[in-house]
């Protein structure tokens, strides 16, 4: 399928401001929320887990005295660079912790613009890969797909390394695309070659990106074939070394943390995914949800279509797609991030199949078209409408303020916690959100100075602590209990489930028995927040359940009665 040679003269004079309209319409959606988890009046920290950890590995860094060795290689190097260049330091002169927090939380909007710059031309990049292999219609709807996909909206409004990671690769790629009829093949594969070791140097798995340039250089003449395939491999160990110089300069360090980083993904992220469906069905869903259940299935058929029909860069983008798929369905850890390298190549597929369906006069055609409308706007899931729903979301007052507010208001009475504050604690006091770098001691001393007082049962040796401490209601009885879904959906999920490991069974038996004392001593209150199930969505909205102690509810040791539970079933 190509274009016309009407729309070919119309257009190739206008397609780079098309493009450049692409990024800018996709940037503007990725700006609506991207103040989202930043420090506010009632949270110092902000709410995404990973931020922190980002911002304290970037000032091992000193770019300006070409300094590039973080001695941290669980990610590649090269966005670490831009967080050291574009956050605050360090706020040494203020006295104030929560103060100074806020501060450096505050200047995280600098690197999220990265994020969202690289997420808005992923779009753009698609509308250049399939003008004029494809046509308009279909250049158009994959660039619409990738504008709107709720994954890579929410996902660009993050200090995280995902959102440069796919762009660079994907730039790559489609530079890769026009590697056969290029003037100059070599100085396309080379700077095919260089965007994805750049891209590798932002996220590791990235370098899987290899395996299409020998596609997409197979139709040159043999004889310079081999060559051009050449120049581009190499050209992407040195993208790599850039991005993660530390490869040669600190090679015992990138190696312990590679090493890591891979046991890590095949063991599993503690009770998160276990007991959950194989990856290659998780990430069909996470699919479903971060770029839309008719993109995904109509991209995969338009891809594969495409390469059958001998279209080198469709073999390319397939061969690809099918190891990345291969490498993260076999993990154990399963976060929907994973998936963003595929949605562009699904994206295209389905600019194929759009394509295709336009060009058919039968009613199949209109049929397949109207369908595909409908998937663009989300009705069978992501599209237009999930990345509207997360963009409502991530500008509405997060649920963990809001809980606070509530708690706050009830002034004198305390509130328990079930585990340890962190990110998705309640905002009860500024410093509730405290990353988990900051020492234990240091965070309980905030915690024991908080008002309205908050509690956390602690043994006599804090190093026995775990989470769901019966003693919390038995010993101390809070007026009220706080927790949200990060902390008991796992749990809720694993205990229905038989024959776990012995480490599991315990935390389950150890929830269970405090579930059944919540619900004797406690009513539910009220809930906040809710949207996402998927753990990396759940960032912007997890559920924060409060529960109230029974008025006629007295210690158990008293022997007086308690009122029966009001509600049954472990809160999901």
């Amino acid at each position: 399928m190509t274009p016309s040679a009407s729309q070919k003269s119309w257009w190739d004079e206008r397609w780079k401001a098309v493009a450049w309209g692409i990024l800018l319409l996709a940037l503007a959606i990725r700006l609506v929320g991207i103040g989202w988890g930043l420090s506010t009046e009632l949270s110092a920290y902000g709410f995404h887990p990973d931020e922190w950890v980002i911002w304290a590995m970037a000032q091992r860094l000193d770019p300006l005295g070409l300094d590039f060795d973080p001695n941290f290689y669980n990610y590649g190097t090269l966005y670490l660079v831009w967080v050291k260049l574009l956050t605050a330091a360090g706020v040494s002169t203020v006295q104030d912790p929560a103060q100074a927090a806020a501060m450096i939380t505050s200047s995280f909007l600098g690197p999220r613009l990265v994020s969202a710059v690289a997420g808005a031309s992923i779009p753009a990049l698609a509308w250049v890969a399939l003008r004029e292999r494809v046509g308009l219609w279909g250049a158009g709807a994959a660039a619409v797909a990738l504008a709107v996909a709720p994954g890579l909206v929410v996902h660009s409004r993050f200090m995280t390394v995902d959102m440069s990671a796919a762009a660079l690769l994907f730039a790559g790629l489609t530079v890769g695309m026009s590697i056969p009829t290029a003037p100059k093949p070599a100085q396309r594969a080379i700077a095919c070659g260089l965007l994805i070791g750049l891209g590798a140097g932002t996220k590791f798995a990235g370098i899987l990106g290899v395996l299409a340039i020998p596609f997409l250089a197979w139709p040159l003449a043999p004889e310079f074939r081999w060559k051009v395939i050449g120049m581009g491999l190499g050209a992407t160990f040195v993208g790599f070394v850039l991005g993660t110089p530390g490869m040669l300069l600190n090679p015992e360090a990138f190696w312990r943390d590679f090493q890591y980083e891979m046991a890590h993904t095949s063991t599993g992220h503690g009770l998160v995914f276990y007991g959950t469906s194989p990856g290659f069905i998780y990430h069909a869903a996470n699919l479903f949800e971060g770029l839309g259940t008719v993109i995904t299935l109509f991209g995969l058929v338009g891809l594969v279509w495409a390469a059958r029909n001998r279209s080198p860069w469709a073999v390319g983008l397939l061969v690809f797609a099918f190891a990345y798929f291969v490498l993260i369905g076999r993990a154990e850890v399963k976060f929907l991030r994973y998936t963003f390298p595929l949605m562009p190549c699904l994206a295209l597929g389905f600019g194929v199949v759009v394509q295709k369906a336009r060009e058919t006069p039968h009613w199949s055609g209109k049929l397949t078209m109207a369908i595909c409308i409908l998937g663009l706007g989300g009705f069978f899931g992501g599209g237009a409408a999930g990345a509207a729903r997360r963009t409502l979301e991530m500008n509405s007052e997060d649920p963990r303020d809001v809980a606070g507010r509530f708690l706050i208001g009830k002034t004198g009475q305390s509130v328990g916690f079930v585990a340890d504050p962190w990110f998705y604690s309640p905002s009860v006091y500024r410093l509730v959100q405290a990353p988990r770098m900051v020492p234990f001691e240091v965070r309980e001393t905030w915690r024991e100075a908080a008002q309205p007082p908050v509690l956390r049962f602690l043994p006599a040796d804090p190093n026995q602590r775990y989470d769901w401490d019966v003693r919390l209601i038995d010993e101390l009885r809070p007026d009220r209990i706080a927790f949200s879904t990060f902390e008991s959906d796992d749990l809720a999920r694993i205990s229905q489930l038989n024959g776990l490991p012995g480490e599991y069974q315990v935390q389950v038996d150890r929830y269970l028995a405090f579930w059944k004392r919540l619900q004797a001593e406690y009513d539910l209150e009220i809930t906040f927040g809710g949207g996402s199930q998927v753990h990396d969505m759940m960032y912007i909205r997890p559920k924060i359940w409060i529960w109230k102690l029974k008025t006629t509810s007295a210690n158990p040791s008293s022997g007086s009665s308690t009122t029966s539970a009001t509600s049954g079933g472990a809160p999901r």
